[in-house]
C-alpha cells in the first residue's frame, strides 16, 4: 500500500483514476451516440456535465471527508497551492456571475473546462511523489495510444467515433482529419502537442523517448492542426538545439555523442518523412499549408466587437446574442464558429471577468513555469499558442484538466531543492480520536 493510499484511502484514488480515464476516453461526439445531449444546444443540466467531473468530484469530496474535518482538509490543501486556490475561486465566482445573469444556458462549460482543472490540482496536492509520477505515465501513455490510434484512422481513412458538434451535427470536410478517442481534431493536437513535452521529464532509454515523441508528432500530422504542429515542432526544435548547445559549450558532449546525436536526428527525420509518405498521414496539413479562408476567419472574426456596445464588452453578453454576432459575421453555426477563446471569453465574461481569470491564470503558470522540470515551459507556451488558434477552452473540453495534471504530476520531477513548488507532501492524516474510556 503507498503512502497516499494510507492518507486518502483506496477507493478516492481509485475514482480519480476513473474520472481522468473518463476524460481522455469518452468524448463529446461519443455521448452523442450514446444518446447522452451533453453538447446539445437544450437538454436537462445534469447531461450538461461530463461524466468524469462526477468522478472527479466524488473522488474529491471522498478524499477531504476521509482527513477528518473535510473543511479543515480542503483549506490546508489550498494553503498548498495558492494559485491554484485563487484561480478556482475566481473561476467559480465567473460561474455564479453568469448564471445569475444568464441562467443556466452555457455556464456549463465554465465546470468542466475552467472549474475542474482547480478540483484535480488540487485532489493531486494530497497524493505522494509515487502516484503523481503513476498519474503523469497514466496520461503519457492514453494520449500516445490515441496518437495511434488517429495515425490509424488517418491510414484507413474511417472513425472510431462519428465526428459530430452540437449535439449530432456530422461535419463533413474536404480532406479527412483524424478524432481518435477525443472527439475534435483540433483538441486532439492541443494535447497531444503539450503531452510530448512531459515526455521529457519522464526518466525514459533515449531510444524509448524517440520512439514515444515520434508517434505524437505522427499523431499530430494525423490531427491536421496546422498551429498546434507548427508550433510544437518549432518549440522543440528550439528546445533540443538549446539543451544541445548548452551541453556543448559545458565540455559535456564528447565527440561520438556529437556525431551519435546528429546521426540520430537525421535518421529520425527520415523515418518520419518515410511515414509521411507511405501511409499519407498529414494529407490535410500539406494541402492546406498555405494562407486560406480558414485563416482570414481567425482574424474576420475580430469585427464581431463592432456590434458590441461599451456596457456588453465590459459586463458580457448571453450565448444567444454571440451566436446571432457569429451569423452577423457569416458563420454558420456550428458548422463554422469564432476560433478564439481570448475573443469569445471578452464577449461572455467581459473584459472584467476576462481580467480577472487571465491573472489567476498567468499566476498558475508562474506557479508551474518556475519549477526546474524538463520540457515544463516549453508545454506551457505550446499549449497557451496552439489554444488561442481556436476555441477549445471556451467549448466543453477536458483540454485545460489535462495541463493542470500534467503540470501537478510533473513536479514529482522537480529537484528537492527547489522552493519555488513548495513541499511535495500531503498533510499528515488528523490523529482518530480515542473513545471514551479507552485506554483507562
Amino acid at each position: 500500500m503507498t503512502a497516499s493510499e494510507r492518507r486518502l484511502g483506496v477507493l478516492p484514488l481509485t475514482l480519480f483514476t476513473g474520472g481522468i480515464l473518463l476524460y481522455l476516453l469518452v468524448s463529446p461526439p461519443l455521448l452523442t451516440a450514446l444518446n447522452i445531449p451533453y453538447d446539445a444546444p437544450k437538454g436537462n443540466f445534469v447531461f450538461k456535465l461530463h461524466p468524469g467531473t462526477y468522478v472527479v468530484f466524488l473522488a474529491f469530496a471522498m478524499a477531504h471527508l476521509t482527513r477528518g474535518n473535510p473543511l479543515t482538509s480542503l483549506w490546508r490543501s489550498m494553503a498548498g497551492a495558492k494559485q491554484i486556490a485563487l484561480y478556482g475561486m475566481t473561476v467559480s465566482c465567473i460561474f455564479l456571475y453568469e448564471l445569475a445573469r444568464f441562467g443556466t444556458s452555457g455556464p456549463a462549460f465554465i465546470i468542466d473546462t475552467l472549474l475542474m482543472p482547480a478540483v484535480c490540482a488540487l485532489f493531486l496536492q494530497l497524493v505522494d511523489r509515487r502516484m503523481l509520477r503513476f498519474f503523469l505515465g497514466l496520461v503519457i501513455a492514453v494520449v500516445t495510444m490515441n496518437a495511434a490510434l488517429g495515425i490509424g484512422e488517418s491510414i484507413l481513412h474511417r472513425r472510431i467515433v462519428p465526428y459530430t458538434v452540437s449535439g449530432g451535427v456530422v461535419l463533413k470536410e474536404d480532406a479527412f482529419r483524424s478524432t481518435a478517442l477525443m472527439g475534435h481534431p483540433l483538441v486532439n493536437a492541443l494535447i497531444t502537442g503539450t503531452t510530448l513535452f512531459f515526455c521529457l521529464a519522464l526518466p525514459l532509454n533515449a531510444l524509448f523517448r524517440g520512439a514515444l515523441m515520434g508517434i505524437l508528432l505522427l499523431g499530430l500530422l494525423s490531427f491536421g492542426g496546422r498551429t498546434s504542429l507548427a508550433i510544437t515542432s518549432v518549440v522543440l526544435g528550439v528546445y533540443l538545439a538549446y539543451g544541445a548547445l548548452r551541453r556543448l559549450l559545458a565540455g559535456q558532449l564528447s565527440y561520438v555523442q556529437i556525431t551519435g546525436g546528429l546521426v540520430g536526428v537525421f535518421v529520425g527525420l527520415g523515418a518520419l518523412a518515410g511515414a509521411v509518405l507511405l501511409t499519407g498521414v498529414g494529407e490535410r496539413i500539406f494541402s492546406h499549408m498555405k494562407w486560406d479562408r480558414s485563416a482570414d476567419v481567425r482574424i474576420h472574426v475580430w469585427l464581431a466587437l463592432r456590434y458590441m456596445s461599451r456596457s456588453d464588452i465590459l459586463f458580457g453578453i448571453s450565448v444567444k446574442q454571440i451566436q446571432a454576432i457569429t451569423y452577423r459575421l457569416g458563420l454558420e453555426y456550428p458548422l463554422s464558429t469564432i476560433e478564439n477563446f481570448w475573443l469569445l471569453m471578452l464577449m461572455n465574461m467581459g473584459a472584467i471577468g476576462l481580467g480577472f481569470f487571465v491573472w489567476s491564470l498567468a499566476n498558475v503558470c508562474w506557479r508551474y513555469g518556475s519549477m526546474n522540470v524538463p520540457g515544463v515551459r516549453a508545454a506551457l507556451i505550446v499549449f497557451l499558442v496552439a489554444a488561442s488558434s481556436n476555441n477549445s477552452l471556451c467549448s466543453k473540453t477536458c483540454c485545460l484538466v489535462l495541463l493542470f495534471v500534467l503540470l501537478q504530476c510533473a513536479r514529482s520531477y522537480a529537484p528537492p531543492a527547489d522552493r519555488r513548488v513548495g513541499p511535495l507532501r500531503a498533510a499528515p492524516v488528523p490523529p482518530t480520536p480515542k473513545l471514551a474510556g479507552a485506554g483507562a
